[in-house]
């Protein structure tokens, strides 16, 4: 049901719901920040200069060879992050569906505001940092590891979920 500047939703949540709120959660979450490249690689150098002066190799060599350590070290630990990350991900989502059947969002000029069974969201618009369409629903991003998901289906259809989306974005910027 939708008026003009209040949304409102409520319907009976699935399985696939959950399955698709903690997808996007991992994939939203597992992003590296984009400065941990830059500084591993700069963070390298100092510990060549140092290197080099307790041996009879080559600054240069050293260098080198740290980068590459600590890039494959790099890789090693992000891999392994994302892969405990999507199994933590997987068990939440199975858990999920018992814990909250009926889900009601309310999007209005203050805010968003999301219920259910042991569900209590209430965020006024200097709170909402995102907002996405994942999977055909619309994820509205408190941060990192907070959202909110309304399913497609709840959306009369797609020009409904886009008036949605648009209106969360146009409130965000002010």
């Amino acid at each position: 049901m939708a008026t003009a500047g209040l949304y409102s939703y409520s319907l009976n949540l699935t399985p696939d719901d959950y399955r698709q709120f903690y997808s996007a959660m991992g994939r939203h979450q597992s992003k590296p920040p984009k400065w941990i490249y830059p500084a591993a690689i700069s963070v390298s150098i100092p510990v060549a200069v140092v290197l080099a002066s307790f041996t009879r190799l080559r600054a240069f060599d050293i260098g080198v060879s740290c980068v590459i350590a600590f890039l494959l070290g790099m890789v090693a630990m992000i891999v392994v992050i994302q892969l405990l990350h999507a199994g933590a991900m997987r068990r939440l989502a199975l858990i999920g569906a018992e814990d909250w059947t009926r889900f009601a969002v309310t999007i209005d000029d203050d805010g968003v505001d999301a219920r259910g069974e042991g569900l209590a969201l209430q965020g006024r618009w200097s709170t909402v940092k995102d907002v996405t369409i994942e999977q055909d629903g619309l994820m509205i991003w408190f941060g990192r590891l907070q959202a909110v998901r309304i399913p497609q289906r709840a959306f009369t259809d797609v020009a409904e979920r886009d008036t949605v989306a648009t209106f969360v974005r146009s409130r965000m910027a002010t």
